[in-house]
């Protein structure tokens, strides 16, 4: 039997535009509830009008028996925050900035710790942080300062810090990019960056801060929209079986989140349309799929996904394990 769509919708991790979800929005919260919401800049007008927002929407979302909503944002810190000073949220340097301090360590932790603080007291319960790109590329803006540097050892316990912090106030890190955006100096929010590097490149520089992070129980690991030919000749990983499962769930071990970066960016929505990349990315082993989007896109995502597994094309079974991760984080921030 094929899960319902509104089993299936939660999957998803869902946007709105504006400070409050419209009409529409609502209808498909209500209808088909999602895994979560993840908020930008456009969302937040004040931490009142925020914390009453998100109170409401975990009421039109509840379901008996289901825990609350994942509520996703970007407070990397530096030039990636959503909640600013201008509302009176407290900000913090760039990771750059952090790495660069003689108390490096114990600033990263402060800044983590402080910061999930007051997310909580929001209702947010998904920081969309550290990144732990190692960055090798002097051209890569995308990345650039908002990664601890070009020193995988310093990315590594610096990750570590700041994971730790934030997961000690039952607010759950994300650590991004897997298995790496550093490099490169193609952004990913419009066109799809390919690294020529081998696994043994990787190894040595790229993916030991997020094999640190998997082993310390990150809970949730974020897909970097890239080509990484030498890994996987067809598929960027986001959608790459080879990457997802082979390596993050096969040889790592790990058993939490596996979360996309958004599929309406440019690297992967420019190739295929979106729908057909939810697909091919939990049949690679993802289990949430960022799509800030609208109702319509969210609804034909659903309906492939169902096709998908009505024709076997994704197992049920994973499709079961990945709800089941996902139950299990919102329980344990919830």
């Amino acid at each position: 039997m094929t899960p319902s769509l509104e089993h299936l919708s939660q999957l998803l991790l869902v946007g709105f535009n504006g400070p409050a979800p419209d009409e529409s929005v609502c209808r498909f919260l209500e209808s088909t509830p999602p895994a979560g919401i993840i908020l930008f800049r456009q969302n937040i007008v004040s931490q009142v009008e925020l914390r009453d927002t998100l109170r409401e929407i975990q009421q039109r979302c509840a379901r008996p028996g289901r825990p609350p909503l994942l509520v996703a944002i970007d407070q990397e810190g530096g030039r990636v925050v959503r909640l600013t000073g201008d509302v009176g949220f407290p900000t913090f340097p760039s990771a750059a900035v952090m790495s660069n301090s003689p108390a490096a360590e114990q600033m990263v932790r402060d800044a983590a710790s402080r910061t999930a603080t007051g997310l909580q007291a929001l209702g947010i319960n998904m920081n969309c942080a550290p990144v732990l790109d190692v960055v090798t590329d002097p051209a890569n803006r995308v990345i650039g300062d908002r990664s601890y540097g070009s020193d995988p050892s310093v990315v590594e316990e610096l990750g570590l810090a700041a994971i730790s912090a934030t997961q000690n106030m039952r607010v759950a890190a994300v650590a991004k990019h897997f298995p790496g955006h550093g490099a490169t100096a193609v952004d990913s929010h419009f066109d799809l960056p390919v690294i020529m590097l081998g696994r043994s490149e990787m190894d040595a520089i790229h993916l030991p801060p997020f094999r640190s992070a998997a082993h310390a129980g990150v809970a949730a690991i974020m897909t970097a929209h890239a080509h990484y030919p030498k890994l996987d000749p067809e598929f960027p990983s986001t959608l790459s079986r080879r990457i997802l499962t082979g390596v993050l769930r096969d040889e790592w071990g790990y058993e939490g989140v596996i979360v996309t970066d958004s599929l309406t960016m440019g690297a992967i929505g420019r190739r295929q349309p979106i729908p057909d990349a939810c697909v091919t990315s939990l049949a690679a082993g993802a289990d949430l799929l960022l799509i800030p989007a609208s109702p319509p896109l969210y609804r034909q995502c659903l309906d492939a996904i169902a096709r998908a597994v009505e024709e076997e094309r994704i197992p049920r079974d994973q499709i079961e394990k990945s709800l089941e991760r996902i139950l299990r984080l919102r329980s344990w921030v919830g």
